[in-house]
Parts: structure tokens; sequence; C-alpha cells
């Protein structure tokens, strides 16, 4: 299993100077020591590559053991890019991908990492709106769209995934057929267009916050000091 964090955008609806996945939080930690914890309880460090653009270097210097993709043209291209940058580097592994800016209950990694299918973890108690990545299912609970678009939405589809190995080339090649402006989830569509079977997976009521704006950073910090893992 390969595990890839996405964190090359700008994050300029934050405002901060530094990249997202370096934001503080309460207890001294960043959104990439929060996420670290949280995959390696499942797997080893070597088995993480993150993709990297804006700022790399201050993300590198501060993390100089970990793996590194990096796209110079991440002002120019979105998340579909960022994430097929990483997958040109994997072969016959099941591959999770997760949005350097989410914060997470580190329980919801480990229900996607053990499960066995395609999957995308969802929440279906959100009170949704524009800027969320909605999803809706076929009549077999599967997932047939995701995205901002989507106006009868189940819920909120948050930027954590999985593919299984056999079906890494057809993805792999859904995603070049994005543009660059795309975000993943269009190569998601893309490839459920061409076959691919991907399940809805609920969290239920863990918790999980995606930092976009300053009012999400500040529903994070509350959660994490009022004890949330």
């Amino acid at each position: 299993m390969k595990i890839i964090i996405l964190a090359a955008g700008k994050g300029t609806r934050l405002g901060k100077k530094e990249p997202k996945i370096l934001t503080s939080l309460p207890n001294n930690e960043t959104i990439m020591n929060r996420l670290l914890k949280a995959i390696t309880l499942c797997t080893d460090q070597k088995n993480i590559s993150i993709v990297v653009g804006y700022k790399k270097n201050l993300i590198i210097q501060k993390y100089p053991s970990l793996n590194y993709i990096i796209n110079d043209k991440y002002e120019s291209t979105n998340t579909a890019k960022s994430l097929l940058l990483a997958l040109n580097n994997i072969e016959n592994e099941d591959v999770i991908w997760i949005n350097g800016d989410l914060i997470i209950d580190e329980n919801i990694f480990k229900k996607i990492y053990f499960y066995s299918k395609n999957c995308m973890a969802v929440s279906n108690k959100v009170i949704l709106d524009e800027e969320q990545i909605k999803y809706n299912t076929d009549t077999n609970g599967h997932i047939n769209n995701v995205s901002k678009i989507i106006s009868d939405g189940k819920g909120e589809a948050f930027g954590l995934n999985k593919i299984s190995k056999k079906h890494l080339r057809l993805f792999k090649d859904a995603l070049k057929k994005c543009t660059n402006s795309d975000y993943f989830e269009r190569g998601v569509e893309i490839a459920i267009s061409n076959g691919l079977i991907i399940d809805p997976l609920d969290i239920g009521d863990m918790f999980y916050t995606e930092v976009d704006f300053e009012k999400d950073l500040n529903y994070a910090k509350k959660n994490l000091r009022e004890g949330y893992k």
C-alpha cells in the first residue's frame, strides 16, 4: 500500500504565508504532523509520498526524511495533475491519497486503510454548500458523480480515497484526460464512466475538517483542544 499526500497548492483562501500543510495546530502540531501520525499507525513512513510545489523548500526542510514529488507547475495545474505525477511512480500497489489540508480522526484513516475495495471517504451528516465536493450514487449504492456542482448531493466527499492496484491503470488513464484545472474528482468520474466501481465509505460521527478558510481552522483548533484525536 502506497500513500500520497497532495500538498502542492498555494491555499490562497486561507491567507497564510506558509503552505497549508504547515499550518499550526494546538499541542505544537501542524496539519502534516496530524496526517503523519494517523498514517503511520497503519503503515511505515517509507510508503508515504508528498506532492509539493508552493514554497516546497519550507516543507522539505521541516520534514527532510520524507519522500517528495515536485509539481513545478503548481500555479497552472490542480490536484488531478499532482496526483498523476505521484501515481506515475507507482505500479502494482493499492494506493490511498489524501488532501494535504485535511485534519482527521486517526480512525478515519484506519477505516479506509483496511477497507478491501475502491472507496471515497464521505460524510452524510454535513450541511452542503457550493464549496464542498459532493457525491451521489447509482441504484447499487456506488458513486456515480462527485464534484462541486452537484445540486442533489447525498453528502460530502472530503478528499480521502483508495484505489486498488488492479484498477490503477484505468485511473491513471482517466487522470491523463483531465485538464490542468481539474480536481482529481474529475478523474474519478471519467474512470467511473469507463467501468470503475467505487464505494462511498461513510465515516459516521468521526471528526474531520478541510482547512480552506480561517473559520475552518478555528473549528479544527476548537475540536482538537476539546479532545479529538
